[in-house]
């Protein structure tokens, strides 16, 4: 009897101060990385083996704005490192025909445009935001986005690391692209 007494006053108590507290934030969520993340020309060619080697590049989302663009843009650099890796490999190995495959040579195209503007400061972009991810305070969120905070750093530290590890590197690839540009102009021409 006095424990259905206790209940029966504190059950409305507790209802009342549920309606009087802000809703607490939804907890986390995954958002993968996108080839039209880069640009959006490359968006035709998102999950098409040979062409999209972005899929495996997620983020954190815990519903704050300084942490979900920090944690976007590390994965997004990563991510578009890796593809500019991996493409320019595959075109070494003759997985693309531009002189005879229209989407080839589109997309080979689209992915020189990428490696040339995007590698030459690609280590500079990766010092600037591994500065802001390391500004970021998860102290200061809620309980419930901090777990989730503290997974999303981890992850963005990890994938400015790779992009940094690279550092040294950069100028290989480029001159991968720009013996490529070269191939893809000749083909132009002659089309």
């Amino acid at each position: 009897m006095r424990y259905t007494l206790a209940l029966l006053l504190i059950v409305p108590v507790l209802s009342m101060q549920r309606a009087c507290t802000p809703p607490i934030p939804m907890g986390s969520s995954n958002e993968q990385v996108r080839l039209a993340s880069f640009q959006e020309g490359l968006n035709g060619y998102e999950d098409q083996s040979g062409y999209d080697f972005v899929d495996d590049y997620q983020y954190m989302i815990i519903n704050n704005q300084s942490f979900d663009d920090a944690f976007r843009d590390a994965a997004v650099l990563a991510a578009r490192l890796h593809q500019i890796r991996e493409v320019a490999a595959s075109n070494r190995e003759g997985a693309y025909a531009p002189s005879t495959s229209a989407p080839d040579f589109e997309f080979l195209t689209l992915m020189v445009v990428e490696a040339l503007t995007t590698l030459p400061g690609i280590v500079g972009e990766a010092n600037n935001l591994s500065s802001r991810v390391s500004a970021l305070n998860p102290n200061d969120l809620s309980p419930l986005q901090y777990a989730s905070a503290i997974q999303g750093l981890d992850q963005a530290r990890r994938n400015l690391q790779a992009v940094l590890d690279f550092g040294s590197n950069v100028d290989d690839v480029l001159d991968d692209y720009r013996a490529l540009q070269e191939d893809l102009n000749t083909i132009g021409v002659d089309e």
